[in-house]
């Protein structure tokens, strides 16, 4: 009987601990959103001009007349804010003329690389804002954002100031933001054998911290309801807590690791090796390789692989498929003559600077040491190889 009271109250607890998490963080929203900062306004001197010029000042961003008769873009000077959080844009301008047109102009996470307009209409000009809600585009992190000024004036124009106004939330957002946050997917990755995804960068509520607040919202609720106190009783429904909250987090893991063994399966299942390789997401590494292996010969001679990667990544896939050949990824500029010998092969990467080849003298010359070397094969925009030569 004791123990059916134990978990009956523990399942309550952790009932009421979801619907108190979740008017908290509603009521915590609501009041930032409508008291603390409704709004975030870029005054005159946090915009610029896109093309250079204007005078950006506290009262506000002057833009010149169009001489070549392209539109002028004004862009705010900070970037990366949530479009789900920032529905609608206002401005003050002065000086536009009637025959002028305005648009939103932006760049999110959404479509990287791709600009996105929205012409303003003639009632929202009058207006001074726009709603941006209903824009498909308008979506992800947005990491540029601007008005895009066209047509004809005489006298500059005065962009005073453009503000960004923060959607009040509903209970409703709330929980479906809580619920965008436990569906991401990421694919694997160099770092997902590490790393978990745990919501869209830069949120500080992942389904982690969530976990965390219910755990300690169901436990005092359990403190509260449990009279009279026992330290075992205590010690038993905060673990019944902290467990149920780790196998949610392992739950979403394992999900994740499922659809990642499906992608998996979609592209490589029922290939052989050389088809695999054909499709993974190295084949262009892997073709290279594939020449520079036709020139090596069946010796396992030694490779050096010379390159100034930022990462380990290409060197460290060039290593993977030079397998069995004893290959070296350490250098960053040629290996001084005691460290070669006759036989071996330099592969020069093609991002690789001070080095060049001198053809007359037969040599591989870096900036204070050459190789006596005979070219192998050039590979435009991926490397050179060289085979070492018996005289340095």
């Amino acid at each position: 009987m004791n123990n059916r009271s134990l978990l009956f109250r523990a399942t309550f607890a952790g009932v009421l601990g979801v619907l108190l998490l979740w008017l908290g963080l509603w009521l915590a929203q609501y009041l930032d959103v409508t008291l603390v900062s409704p709004q975030v306004t870029f005054a005159g001197d946090r915009l610029r001009l896109a093309a250079g010029g204007g005078e950006g000042a506290a009262e506000g961003l002057s833009v010149p007349s169009p001489r070549t008769g392209k539109p002028a873009l004004i862009l705010v000077a900070e970037s990366g804010f949530s479009a789900r959080d920032y529905q609608q844009i206002s401005w003050d301008i002065t000086g536009l003329p009637d025959n002028a047109t305005l648009a939103v102009a932006w760049s999110s996470s959404a479509a990287p690389g791709k600009g996105q307009t929205r012409l303003v209409s003639a009632v929202e000009l009058a207006a001074g804002w726009v709603a941006l809600a209903s824009e498909p585009a308008w979506q992800g992190q947005i990491v540029q954002l601007g008005l895009l000024l066209k047509g004809p004036w005489t006298s500059p124009v005065w962009v005073k100031s453009l503000s960004l106004h923060r959607k009040v939330p509903s209970p409703m957002d709330v929980l479906e933001a809580l619920g965008r946050d436990w569906k991401p997917s990421e694919p694997w990755t160099q770092r997902s054998i590490n790393f978990h995804v745990g919501a869209e960068r830069g949120r500080w509520l992942t389904p982690v911290t969530t976990l965390a607040m219910w755990v300690a919202i169901g436990f005092l609720v359990f403190v509260l309801i449990s009279r009279p106190l026992i330290r075992g009783s205590l010690a038993v429904g905060f673990a019944i807590l902290a467990l149920t909250a780790w196998f949610l987090l392992d739950a979403r893991w394992q999900w994740q690791l499922g659809e990642r063994l499906l992608a998996t399966y979609q592209t490589y299942g029922g290939l052989n090796l050389a088809e695999r390789a054909r499709v993974a997401p190295d084949n262009k590494i892997h073709a290279a390789v594939g020449r520079i292996r036709e020139q090596l010969p069946d010796d396992l001679v030694r490779v050096f692989i010379v390159h100034q990667e930022t990462s380990a990544y290409l060197p460290g896939r060039i290593r993977y498929h030079l397998l069995p050949y004893p290959a070296y990824a350490g250098q960053s500029r040629l290996p001084r003559p005691d460290q070669v010998r006759a036989g071996d092969h330099l592969l020069v990467l093609g991002n690789v600077t001070g080095v060049r080849y001198d053809p007359q003298g037969g040599r591989l010359v870096g900036s204070t040491r050459g190789l006596a070397v005979e070219p192998r094969l050039a590979i435009p925009g991926f490397g050179n190889l060289y085979r070492v030569q018996g005289e340095h």
